[in-house]
């Protein structure tokens, strides 16, 4: 229960009187690049299937990423020249 979640605004905006997805809402540019990408390389790492993340990342990159005004770029550690075994101590 966190006292800020309550600001984040859900990840949509009104269009011609309809609500739609935001493409370019902080969910779809931090969550997905920083947050179920990183989850999952390190599964990949480990050697732990993760269909369900798999199918998200798949959809975000097939149905948003496209849409997108910036794209942002993986922040999986190798990105930054990081191995599995500089993290997991």
């Amino acid at each position: 229960n966190s006292s800020t979640l309550k600001f984040i605004k859900p990840p949509t905006i009104q269009e011609n009187g309809e609500y739609v997805l935001d493409v370019n809402h902080r969910f779809f540019k931090d969550d997905f690049a920083f947050g179920l990408e990183i989850c999952k390389w390190f599964a990949t790492e480990f050697g732990v299937e993760v269909p369900n993340i798999k199918k998200l990342i798949d959809w975000y990159r097939k149905e948003i990423q496209p849409r997108q005004s910036m794209v942002v770029e993986s922040g999986i550690p190798p990105s930054y020249g990081l191995t599995v075994n500089d993290i997991v101590v």
